[in-house]
């Protein structure tokens, strides 16, 4: 019994033996690996329009959507339930981080500058100097 199978790249249609679907299953058109894909009938069936995210689960439930959310590092969707990613193992529940905060440094002592002395001396050896000269040039 042949099976329809739309390509979801091209929309090509191909027939394949349902029985018979391996590996060898390409698209003849872009080359999209057309045995992952379910037949026009069970997806139809279900009125669903594929089957992403859903798996069978034991019951009368039968398929169930599965929630997941990204994995922080490489946004791959994962089950809720999981605790590594299954595209690059990362931790999916990670300790939240948190910053150490360092207390804030003391403002920057003023800088005093130190007035250099020798001027001074320089200026009160040069006054008594003159004052010198001019007590000896007057008496």
């Amino acid at each position: 019994m042949a099976s329809e199978v739309t390509c979801p790249t091209c929309g090509t249609v191909s027939h394949f033996e349902e029985v018979g679907r391996d590996a060898t299953a390409f698209c003849r058109v872009c080359d999209y690996p057309l045995f992952w894909l379910r037949t026009g009938r069970s997806t139809a069936a279900n009125g669903d329009g594929g089957d992403v995210g859903l798996r069978r689960l034991p019951g009368t439930a039968g398929r169930v959507a599965l929630a997941t959310f990204p994995c922080p590092v490489c946004t791959e969707p994962n089950e809720i339930t999981a605790a590594l990613c299954i595209r690059c193992g990362a931790d999916l529940h990670p300790a939240p981080v948190t910053e150490v905060v360092a207390p804030p440094s003391p403002p920057p002592a003023p800088v005093v500058r130190k007035r250099a002395w020798w001027p001074f001396v320089l200026a009160v050896l040069g006054l008594v100097a003159i004052a010198l000269i001019v007590a000896f040039s007057v008496g």
